[in-house]
Order: C-alpha cells, then structure tokens, then sequence
C-alpha cells in the first residue's frame, strides 16, 4: 500500500540561483519587457488584483482542504469558499460597489462547488490521495550536465492513486476555473511536463512510489451556474424549437465542468526542463544588462497588459516613470511563498 503524505511543502533550494515560476515563463516569452516589469521588479497595479485570480485562489483553497491524504474528504469546500469571501472581500479593491460584485462572486462559487461535487462525486470516490496540494521549492538540475540551474517555485493540486482503472496508476492533479472551457492547448501546457517531473523525484525519494507520474488530470470548472432547459421535447426526449423541429443544439448550455488526461513521457518531461533551462539562460543574459536586452513583443495581448499605457509613454519617449510612480506599487512577486525578497 502506498504511503501517504501530509507535507504541505517541498523545500530543496540552491543560494544564488534565481527563481522561476511557471507563470513567469509565460510572461518571459509573451513579452520580455512586460516580464521584466512584472516580475523582476515586482510592479502590481495600484487598481487591485483581477477578480479573476481572486476568484481562482478561492477556489483553489476550497479543493486544497476538501482533497486530503486517503480516501476520506476534508472541509466542505463550500465553507471553506464562504469563510475565503468574508475574511477577504473587505481587502479586494475589484469589489466597489457597496457588495454587490462581491455577492454575486460568492454566490458564483457557492453554486460552481455544488455542481462540482455533485458532477464528480461518484469518480471521486475512486481516488485514494497519497499527497494534498503543496508548495514546491526545488532546484532543478540540466539533464545533461547535472548542474543545478534555477529554484522552480511551483504549486501541485495533489497526487492521486485513480482506484477506478484496474492498473491503479499514480495522477496529478491540476484545478482550473475559467470563463470559457478551452482545452487545445493542454496536450503543450508547461505545467503538464514540469509538476509531474518535479513530484515523481520528491515522491520517489520520500519511497511512495515507483514508477514515474505520465498523466495529469486537468479538472476545468467554467464560471457559469446552470441554465433551466424548459424547451419541449419529442418522444426521443431530444429538444424541438419552436417550429417544432429538432435543435441543432440539445444542451442548455456549455459544459459547465470538464476533466481531461494529459500524457508526457518521462523523455517528454526531460526535454521540458531542457526548455526551461533555454529560457533561463536567456532571462539571465536579459538580467545582465537590460537597459540594452530587454525587448517588448506587441501583439493582441497588449490589450490585457497592465502595464500598456506605461509601456506607450516609454516607446514615446515620455515621462512614463512618473506613471509607474503613481500608478503602481512594488511588491515581491514571490510573496505569497514567503521566500526573501529579490534584489
């Protein structure tokens, strides 16, 4: 039987190596100016956090309390979700008026965690959790030369044993919520080949299992309640239109929940690390001298980019320090897992 473990952290860093996130990464190839901003000197919108990321931590902290070691389920993550809302709505600026954005969040969540549990609770009980969601801070080793090259900051949703295949295999899992379901881009997600990696080394060594983690289980809750389908129906049950005809479209609506597997080899992890050593070496050749190496990439995404009115002064050759000064504010980017400060 394998063991379980309770550990909340994993801690294996090397002094003097810099930090990477998966986030960052992202960041780094969208835009290297933007990245530099954002995360090397840690500039965060004095306007507020998106609600998004706000809604996504609390959803994350209600499946990190629900999804404990065993069999057995922890918190109800609907208490959980309403005891995140009350404790933070009151320090969340994207929330002005009087309440009203706030309820309706919470009232979101509350609805999304019952379609959840209700959608997935017979599969759930196949799932036997031999770690719960935990914080890694690992330094990661070229797989070429054995140097360690960069402390990985990284959070895994869990690792389960799937009781509900006959071979039993050993899962990642990885919790997203999201306006639209998407899932093109899964099979090349960053975090499929990196968390798996990183969690098969710690959990091999830490003797609960064998043989490497391959698949992660991506479970996707859409920010949507469920829709009434009051549309008559013929003797098939299939949904008429008005003019009595068959519709084209016989849900209600979207999916509002979906899991995926995502396979990567052992080789395929490899080759990810190999990747994030390229990117590393070029962030720090940026590092070295970015008044002269750092570059901005315009595309669509400028749209979204918080820094885009800044980074129009400064193509311009305006006063954009002065905007940066009063719109924004420093703040360590790898706070929130109360590591030191960057320089």
């Amino acid at each position: 039987m394998a063991k379980l473990v309770t550990a909340r952290e994993i801690k294996f860093m090397v002094d003097g190596l810099p930090w990477l996130r998966t986030s960052e990464r992202t960041a780094f190839r969208r835009c290297p100016q933007a990245w530099w901003w954002g995360t090397r000197q840690g500039l965060k919108p004095k306007a507020g956090a998106a609600q998004a990321l706000w809604f996504g931590t609390g959803w994350h902290l209600g499946l990190s309390e629900y999804y404990l070691p065993g069999f057995k389920r922890g918190v109800d993550p609907i208490k959980t979700w309403l005891d995140y809302c009350d404790r933070e709505h009151e320090m969340v600026p994207i929330f002005k008026d009087e309440g009203k954005e706030y309820m309706e969040a919470r009232d979101l969540g509350v609805e999304m965690f019952k379609g959840y549990k209700k959608k997935w609770a017979e599969e759930d009980k196949g799932w036997k959790f031999l770690a719960p969601e935990m914080t890694a801070y690992v330094a990661l080793r070229d797989p070429d030369t054995g140097e360690h090259f960069v402390n990985y900051l990284m959070t895994a949703d869990g690792v389960f044993e799937n009781h509900n295949h006959e071979a039993k295999p050993v899962e990642l899992l990885e919790n997203k919520t999201a306006a639209r379901m998407v899932t093109t881009h899964l099979p090349r997600d960053d975090q499929a080949g990196t968390y798996p990696f990183v969690m098969t080394d710690y959990l091999r060594k830490m003797k609960v299992i064998v043989d490497p983690i391959e698949t992660v289980r991506y479970s996707i809750a859409r920010k949507d309640v469920p829709k009434p389908d009051d549309r008559p129906r013929d003797e098939n049950g299939l949904a008429l239109n008005k003019d009595g005809s068959v519709s084209k479209r016989q849900e209600a609506q979207a999916p509002l929940f979906h899991r995926e597997d995502v396979y990567r080899s052992r080789e395929e992890q490899t080759n990810q690390i190999r990747r994030i050593r390229a990117e590393v070496n070029a962030m720090n050749y940026m590092r070295e001298d970015p008044e002269n190496r750092l570059y901005k990439n315009h595309d669509q995404h400028c749209a979204w980019c918080p820094f885009i009115e800044m980074c129009d002064l400064h193509e311009a050759g305006g006063d954009w320090e002065t905007l940066r000064d009063w719109a924004f504010y420093r703040q360590d980017p790898y706070a929130p897992y109360e590591l030191r400060k960057v320089a």
